[in-house]
C-alpha cells in the first residue's frame, strides 16, 4: 500500500506556494485531497487500483502504486492545482479594462499561466499515454 503522503510531497516538491505553510495541515491535507480526487477520474486508465483506505488515520490507495503511476497522479494533480488560477485570471481580465488590464501587467501573468496549464496537461496526456505500453509486472519500466 502506498501511503497519500508520498504523493503529497511529489506534488508539493513540484510547486513553490508559499501559501501552503500557513495553512494548517488538516485543511492541507483536505486540499491536497481534492486535487487527488480530480486527477484520479482523469487517469481511469491505471493498471494499480486508486481507491484510497483509512487505517488508523493513515490514508494510503488500496495497491502499491510503481513511482511513474505517483508522477502521473502528481502532474495531473499540478494541473487540477493550476485551474483555479487560470480562471481567477481570466475573470480579472474581463473585469478591467484593457488599458488597466495592460498597466497592471496582468496579461503577461495571465498568458504565462495559460501556457503553463496547458504544458502540464500535455505532459500528463503524454505520461498517460506512454504508461499503457509499459508492463510494470514484468520490469519493462523501472
Amino acid at each position: 500500500m502506498t501511503n497519500l503522503t508520498e504523493l503529497y510531497d511529489i506534488f508539493l516538491s513540484k510547486i513553490s506556494d508559499y501559501s501552503f505553510l500557513t495553512i494548517p495541515e488538516s485543511e492541507l491535507e483536505d486540499e491536497l485531497l481534492g486535487y487527488l480526487k480530480s486527477s484520479k477520474t482523469k487517469f481511469y486508465k491505471c493498471k494499480s487500483s486508486l481507491n484510497i483506505v483509512d487505517q488508523a488515520g493513515v490514508k494510503s490507495f488500496e495497491s502499491e502504486l510503481h513511482p511513474f503511476e505517483l508522477e502521473i497522479l502528481a502532474t495531473l494533480m499540478l494541473v487540477e492545482y493550476l485551474k483555479p488560477k487560470v480562471l481567477s485570471s481570466e475573470v480579472l481580465k474581463q473585469s478591467l479594462s484593457d488599458k488597466d488590464f495592460k498597466i497592471y501587467s496582468q496579461s503577461n501573468q495571465l498568458r504565462e499561466l495559460n501556457l503553463l496549464y496547458r504544458m502540464f496537461r500535455t505532459e500528463a496526456s503524454k505520461m498517460i499515454v506512454e504508461y499503457t505500453y509499459f508492463d510494470l509486472n514484468n520490469g519493462d519500466f523501472k
